[in-house]
């Protein structure tokens, strides 16, 4: 019989062996990529905006590295899931749908759209069947001003929703905070920067900017309450849309960008662009407006001299946007604003797939289709992952490419258990050939580097040589084949069995011949 102290050890040696026995499984049921998968830091370099959305039950957040040129969408550990290239962004939101918006500053300046997957998401044109992923800003909002840059910066964005007066129909506005150089004073006239609150319809109805960005010089900042409600804040005010407004009686510094934490119902703002006040609105309202009461110094605590953005995220911290030294500093919400940590960021390393080239065979007025293989076996991916979707880079001509009987359109993104729907139809009368490129996406995310190109060979019947025309040439290649001193492909038997009987006759030939005389089409 077992002592009592041999029989622990034994169960504890069964127990510990089948726990590294199920580790040990666990590992190898993964992908091997997925077993060793490398994971390296990812930096930040200048970043102006950050925003934590939860979609789906699922929280995460994005971040504007504006110097690095691209939008990062990241899980609350850190680890990047998404990496969008755009150039200078400045300023981001995500609406109610899970769609991301994208300011993009500068001389070129442009609201982008994307969808959950990162794609260019359409927005339909009001009264329009055209529809649209970027809407120009540049024009809309900015002047030409003597010896100033048509430059226009971005430095808030907020989604919100609005009515129809006529059709009572509710659309989406874009909210945001314009800088741009203007008149700053008409005695004597001087030029310089202006701040103003812009918007624009994204059904593209309208769009307007008035002074209500603070004026000349001011910082200012939007955040976007979960019931919908906008505040605002900027120069010597603060207001939470219908429900109270903060004025210069109630402010003794310039407010700037701001912040809301729904769950203690406090509110967080940027003042002289080095402190953070806060608050409650707990049972505020026009008559009982509250009052900023002093947090942290940013400057002093930090050496943070002017934060881009904050915002409070899930784990009940403030982000604030250091974007001078390349940071994003977290702070924990307790009555000093104490340091928390500097946000790390990490990503598994994925070498984009490859998109190889294929071609398509049909006859005229015939309907080409096409199956999720054509591009499967064309894909290859060094790491492994599967193939999840297809980018049309550009559509071929000559014909209708459809998906499911809707026209596709360029930059649209297909996934491969839709490709099976694909299908070109050639111009009536038109045969010869044309072209589409796609890149592949692997299911991390990754595009191929180059595009593939699905050449399609529209058939002309009885042009065997390939030149276009049926010409007496292609005829003379039926009486040398029939006294068998030439041999001919497959694709040409094809082309000049002109009554398609399967057989290559002096009948195919003659065919050929009336076509040619303009006796027959």
């Amino acid at each position: 019989m077992l002592s009592e102290g041999t029989g622990r050890i034994k169960k504890w040696t069964r127990r510990t062996a089948a726990v590294l026995a199920f580790a040990i499984l666990a590992v190898l049921a993964l992908p091997p990529r997925e077993a060793h998968a490398e994971i390296a830091s990812l930096y930040l370099k200048s970043p102006q905006d950050i925003k934590f959305h939860t979609y789906n039950g699922v929280t995460e957040m994005y971040i504007a590295d504006t110097g690095n040129n691209r939008v990062i969408r990241a899980d609350t550990d850190g680890l990047a899931n998404l990496i969008i290239p755009v150039n200078n962004p400045t300023a981001i939101t995500i609406d109610e749908d899970g769609n991301l918006f994208v300011a993009e500053s500068g001389l070129a300046a442009n609201l982008h759209a994307f969808n959950r997957d990162g794609e260019p998401l359409l927005l339909p044109k009001y009264n329009s069947t055209e529809s649209v992923s970027i809407i120009e800003l540049t024009s809309r909002f900015t002047n030409p001003t003597i010896g100033m840059p048509q430059l226009l910066n971005i430095k808030s964005l907020a989604i919100t929703k609005s009515t129809d007066t006529v059709t009572h129909e509710q659309f989406k506005v874009a909210q945001f905070i314009c800088e741009r150089y203007g008149v700053t004073s008409f005695f004597p006239t001087t030029y310089g920067l202006i701040t103003e609150a812009c918007n624009v319809y994204l059904n593209q109805m309208g769009w307007g900017s008035g002074s209500g960005g603070g004026g000349v010089d001011a910082e200012t900042g939007y955040a976007l309450h979960p019931d919908g409600r906008l505040w605002r804040s900027g120069g010597y005010y603060v207001d939470l849309e219908s429900t109270f407004n903060m004025s210069f009686d109630d402010i003794n510094d310039q407010s700037g960008e701001i912040a809301v934490d729904p769950v203690d119902e406090m509110f967080y703002v940027v003042m002289n662009k080095t402190k953070i006040d806060r608050t409650s609105y707990t049972g505020a309202s026009y008559y009982n407006r509250p009052t900023l009461q002093p947090w942290l110094n940013l400057t002093e605590d930090y050496g943070i001299s002017s934060p881009h953005s904050i915002f409070v995220g899930p784990d009940r911290a403030l982000y604030v946007t250091d974007a001078a030294q390349d940071r994003i500093i977290v702070v924990n919400l307790d009555a000093t604003g104490s340091f928390n940590r500097v946000l790390e960021l990490t990503h598994e390393l994925n070498d984009p797939p490859t998109a190889g080239s294929f071609a398509k065979r049909g006859k005229m007025g015939q309907t080409v289709s096409f199956e999720g293989s054509d591009f499967l076996n064309r894909y290859s991916d060094p790491n492994g992952h599967a193939m999840a979707s297809i980018r049309v880079v550009t559509l071929p001509a000559h014909g209708t490419f459809n998906l499911t009987g809707v026209p596709v359109q360029a930059g649209q993104v297909i996934p491969v258990a839709s490709l099976n729907g694909l299908t070109f139809t050639p111009d009536p009368l038109w045969g010869g050939t044309t072209a589409f490129e796609w890149l592949a996406k692997d299911d991390r995310g990754a595009y191929s580097a180059t595009a593939g190109t699905a050449e399609i060979f529209i058939r002309i019947p009885g042009d065997a040589n390939g030149d276009g025309v049926v010409t007496p040439a292609d005829a003379l290649l039926i009486t040398k084949y029939l006294k068998g001193k030439i041999t001919l492909t497959a694709d040409q038997l094809e082309a000049l069995d002109m009554d398609e009987d399967g057989e290559i006759t002096e009948a195919d030939a003659t065919l050929i011949m009336n076509i040619y005389m303009g006796n027959a089409v």
